[in-house]
């Protein structure tokens, strides 16, 4: 897994649609705040083959605008399971 953290200005009601979308691609969500000064922002794991697709999203939608850092190269998630 892969630690990213998202920012995207407030582009109006664009940015609900894009977090949306982001929302279906990602593994686990760590935070997902938004304020009116700064905009959104999404920290999440996700699984490598994801980066991509979300990359060429934010390309798209955000017109170049979005900010989509990787934190974390290798994050392990841990299972609720038990082994017996």
């Amino acid at each position: 897994m892969m630690r990213l953290r998202v920012g995207i200005p407030s582009i109006g009601k664009e940015t609900k649609a894009v977090r949306e979308k982001l929302l279906k691609m990602v593994a686990q969500v760590e935070d997902d705040s938004f304020d009116v000064s700064s905009g959104y922002e999404l920290i999440c794991l996700i699984d490598p083959g994801q980066f991509r697709p979300i990359s060429e999203l934010l390309q798209a939608d955000c017109k170049g605008q979005a900010d989509l850092t990787v934190i974390s190269l290798s994050e392990s998630v841990e299972d609720d399971s038990s082994f017996v």
